[in-house]
């Protein structure tokens, strides 16, 4: 389930709201999944928040790290990433033996992103470098 801040809809306002949702769920008095249909705003509210099957390493970081810390049929306390404020619920894990390739592919994913962070960190600072300043005083009493 996501949420997204806004002008009038603070992230602290939201992270109040899933929290008494997430109570209100514990409770039995709302369903994770009716409650998703009704206010996520990504592209799983259809489905009940479902995002399916998902390899490590899909996620952003907070909310991978949010879910992988949860046990089965638990419900994350409000989780802040890029993309807004999301309530989290595990139903099932499986374990599934990954192929080379794939590990591959993803070994080579971390390198590609850490090497564009450095590049940005150069480009950054070549920019800086380079960049001129001039301060004029506008002192129109001469």
């Amino acid at each position: 389930m996501l949420l997204r801040p806004r002008e009038r809809l603070s992230a602290d306002v939201i992270a109040r709201r899933l929290a008494e949702a997430k109570r209100a769920i514990e409770a039995g008095r709302l369903k994770f999944e009716d409650l998703a249909r009704d206010v996520s705003e990504d592209g799983t509210a259809q489905s009940g928040g479902d995002l399916g099957w998902a390899p490590p390493g899909n996620f952003v970081p907070e909310f991978e790290a949010a879910m992988n810390a949860l046990p089965i049929n638990g419900i994350s306390e409000p989780v802040q990433s890029r993309f807004g404020i999301h309530l989290i619920q595990v139903l099932e894990r499986r374990s599934i033996t990954i192929e080379p390739q794939r590990l591959r592919e993803q070994a080579r994913g971390a390198l590609r992103e850490r090497k564009f962070e450095t590049a940005y960190k150069e480009w950054i600072k070549d920019l800086r470098d380079k960049a001129f300043v001039e301060l004029r005083d506008d002192d129109s009493s001469l």
